[in-house]
């Protein structure tokens, strides 16, 4: 059952301070940030070098291990042991 805009808002309350300004159903994490839209302003930066249409997992795992996403023959290293 997904939040109402009201719980979403009473959980972000009660999990301050928060660093990131993020959006949550339509509630601000840090709006008063120093950063102000911190990290979207920064992000918007660098936004246009992102292929449109991945997912935030693809670009994780582009970005950590240099992979092609699902389905493009990608070949992937061994995982960490803890």
């Amino acid at each position: 059952m997904p939040l109402t805009s009201e719980q979403i808002r009473q959980r972000v309350e009660e999990l301050r301070p928060w660093f990131h300004n993020m959006e949550l159903g339509g509630v601000r994490t840090a709006p008063e940030h120093f950063l102000h839209d911190y990290p979207a302003n920064k992000f918007a930066r660098f936004a246009h070098v992102i292929p449109e249409g991945l997912t935030a997992r693809d670009r994780l795992r582009r970005t950590v291990f240099g992979e092609a996403p699902l389905g493009e023959g990608a070949v992937y290293p061994a995982r960490a042991e803890r």
